[in-house]
């Protein structure tokens, strides 16, 4: 483990940080793929790129769109789904 990711030093992160460094340490050369792509792009192996997400998001708005079009609609999701949805709706 480089000093970076010392345990002393991890507890003074955020989880989520905590989690990254450890990510780092373990799997140092995923870590500087992550790093090359950005997190927008970087696919996790046997896992999906934010990107991956959007267009899942977008099959299933259009989806809704389709059969809800006259009603509400409440969707419930975690924190990169609500990103990606901020991304779709606000057209970035």
């Amino acid at each position: 483990m480089d000093q970076g990711t010392a345990p002393e030093v991890l507890e003074q992160h955020t989880p989520m940080m905590r989690q990254y460094l450890g990510i780092k340490a373990q799997y140092p050369r995923e870590a500087e793929h992550r790093a090359k792509m950005g997190k927008f792009y970087h696919r996790a192996p046997g896992g999906e790129s934010w990107a991956d997400v959007i267009l899942r998001l977008r099959s299933a708005l259009n989806t809704i769109n389709l059969h809800y079009a006259d009603k509400r609609v409440i969707v419930v999701a975690h924190q990169v789904v609500v990103l990606c949805m901020r991304y779709i709706l606000e057209e970035l």
